[in-house]
């Protein structure tokens, strides 16, 4: 999808921000709407003078233009203007910012004062759109106006009020602003086809700077998570579209427009979402502050083994729990195997097999991310095909022989894929080196060679509806099957598991990073709610179900049945009882849950014709409850030992 700067209107070359500022929303919106329709890309909105003078102070050269209220609290909009160009210490920048009025009192004396603090204009209130535009447009062509929009360089510098607390977070706002004055620096030189180099910056640091914002709203407890993340996936598909527009400008003008539409793309977030979204957070993390250093309890070394219960600490230092060895898991975190990825592959010389590497690369990301083990942990049942090395391993060969030969075969793809530098690809960044059109022509390529093998609906003699299975899709099956029962389970082959597969290879998004992300944050709220260690607050009741739900919203729809499998096999008190309860969150009944999670309900088919597991996890429940309990009577004081152990032995 190709993005277009064409706007319309007389105030189109405006290319700074005009911030609107009234305390009545309904005007507010009025206004902005008017401007944007008028062809202004970027209008901020602040509902009072305070809120305001806060945007234009953290970013003073963002801004192009006020259009501010008279009559409204704490200061009125004279009172605003008097402060931005006689106060001490406000930036040059605001003293020259053009200044308008709305007003529904027309007095001389307010005129008079206006005049006299350099005001460039009035609006009568209430006002029509004609009358705005023509007022504004005034405004931006007189000399003051004029002076602001042909600065040779815009530079938003990093100001104070701007931190929230977090310093990973404020440093990559840091780094934020740094992208913005690149680009600035990248319109005043003409230099438009560098904007490739920093368009592969910023969607590496967007993504990475997401997820940790995200992941510091869940531990801080911030209430608008979702909607928020609904912010930073919208921005992302901006980023993208721009992205795939660069790769498909042919000529200097056509750079020359991404290069103007991402910096006011840009120019846009920094105002409306860090300055105005953001900040928000600076409350929650310094009231949460206590809470998530308690978190970091897990990093500190323990001292040896003694009978006290806990040790002083010394100024601000986490408190170490020393509890006896029957206890003293409780003092660490969860452990369990994490697969890691090796290293990338370099040093191709021919497309077709850097890409074919890059494919299996990509999705081995998403298949080790399901791959978590525990080993301190018992389930008698196989694991679902995703969760399967073996299965990883038919999978490879499977894109190589059935999959590969036709995407690499594809008239398109073959044309392209001489324009490329392979010395500086390997098996990681060979997809932010890919053109949009490439990107999807392989993952047309892709879907279109997996719906080869989908089943084709037919009907027999009295309406009955039956799926033809294709020859190719028997091979398909018999290469995918398992060696032996007890290896992994796999349903036999049918258009879901096919679609399933499609979803494995998205040359757009690299997964690793988010699913990451989420099995952090579940473990962190596993084990506060249902295997709390000594260092860590409970939390409440349905904390994990909630958490496991919010998860399914941020992958592939067809992923969520096998992240909470997977969460059966590496959290022990994820039980089937857990399952049971947690499959209820998809429908009334199970004809109704099928269709969400179908792989999760056929393990716990199977489950119900193995009576022992439930027997099993029965008395686990049953020692869980029996060490909490040991473990309340110790840090109380009431038990000096274990059971049948003498002291001596701990």
């Amino acid at each position: 999808m190709l993005i277009s700067i064409a706007k319309q209107g007389p105030l189109a070359k405006l290319h700074g921000t005009v911030l609107v500022v009234d305390d009545v929303e309904s005007v507010r919106k009025q206004m902005s709407q008017i401007l944007r329709k008028a062809g202004v890309a970027n209008v901020a909105e602040a509902a009072d003078s305070e809120e305001a003078f806060e945007q234009l102070l953290a970013a003073p050269l963002v801004f192009a233009m006020v259009i501010c209220d008279l009559e409204m609290g704490p200061v009125s909009g004279l009172q605003l203007l008097r402060l931005l160009r006689t106060g001490d210490g406000i930036p040059e920048a605001l003293r020259k910012l053009p200044f308008v009025l709305a007003t529904e009192y027309s007095a001389p004396a307010i005129v008079a004062e206006g005049k006299a603090l350099g005001i460039d204009g009035f609006v009568a209130k209430p006002f029509t759109e004609g009358v705005l535009i023509k007022t504004v447009t005034a405004v931006f062509n007189n000399s003051r106006a004029i002076h602001s929009q042909s600065s040779k360089k815009k530079v938003v510098a990093w100001q104070d009020p701007m931190a929230i607390g977090d310093p990973k977070i404020d440093e990559d706002h840091r780094k934020f602003i740094a992208l913005i004055n690149a680009i600035e620096v990248i319109n005043e030189k003409k230099l438009y086809a560098e904007i490739g180099v920093l368009l592969q910056k910023l969607g590496q640091f967007s993504e990475a700077h997401f997820l940790r914002e995200e992941e510091l709203m869940v531990s801080v407890g911030y209430p608008q998570v979702p909607a928020h993340a609904a912010q930073h996936r919208r921005t992302a598909k901006k980023f993208s579209e721009i992205t795939e527009q660069f790769s498909s400008a042919k000529t200097v003008e056509q750079q020359k427009e991404c290069c103007l539409l991402l910096s006011e793309v840009l120019n846009d977030i920094f105002v409306k979402h860090i300055l105005k979204e953001d900040i928000k957070l600076k409350a929650w993390v310094g009231k949460n502050s206590s809470t998530r250093a308690n978190r970091s309890f897990s990093d500190h070394k323990l001292a040896p083994e003694s009978k006290g219960k806990a040790k002083k600490p010394k100024g601000g230092q986490d408190i170490e729990y020393l509890l006896p060895s029957y206890l003293e898991h409780l003092t660490r975190r969860l452990e369990y195997n994490i697969p890691e990825m090796p290293p990338p592959e370099s040093g191709f010389t021919d497309f077709d097999k850097i890409c074919e590497a890059a494919i299996h690369r990509r999705i081995d990301k998403v298949l080790l991310s399901f791959q978590r083990s525990n080993p301190d942990i018992i389930r008698e049942l196989p694991h679902n095909f995703m969760q399967s090395k073996e299965f990883a391993w038919k999978f490879h060969e499977v894109v190589s022989k059935l999959i590969s030969p036709s995407i690499m075969n594809s008239r398109q793809i073959r044309a392209l894929a001489g324009n490329f530098d392979l010395s500086k690809m390997d098996t990681e960044n060979f997809w932010r080196h890919l053109t949009g059109v490439v990107k999807e022509a392989i993952k047309d390529s892709w879907a279109e060679s997996w719906d080869q093998f989908k089943l084709i609906e037919s009907r027999k003699s009295g309406d009955v509806k039956v799926m033809l299975v294709k020859d190719r899709t028997k091979i398909l099956r018999s290469m995918l099957q398992a060696s032996n029962d007890v290896d992994y389970d796999l349903p036999k082959i049918g258009n879901r598991e096919i679609e399933i597969f499609k979803s494995l290879l998205d040359p757009y998004n690299d997964w690793w990073l988010r699913l990451n992300k989420i099995w952090s944050i579940i473990h962190d709220v596993y084990e506060q709610e249902k295997d709390p260690r000594v260092f860590q607050q409970k939390a409440r009741e349905g904390a994990l179900r909630d958490s496991l739900l919010d998860a399914f919203d941020h992958i592939p729809e067809l992923w969520g049945d096998f992240l909470i499998l997977a969460c059966h096999y590496v959290f022990p008190r994820i039980s089937t009882q857990f399952l049971e309860s947690f499959a209820t969150n998809f429908g009334r009944n199970e004809k109704a849950r099928e269709a969400y999670i179908p792989y999760t309900l056929h393990y716990l088919r199977e489950v119900r014709l193995h009576p022992v597991i439930r027997l099993r996890e029965n008395n686990e429940e049953a020692v869980w409850q029996d060490q909490v309990n040991q473990l309340r009577s110790y840090l109380t004081g009431r038990t000096t030992g274990h059971p049948g152990i003498g002291n001596d032995d701990w």
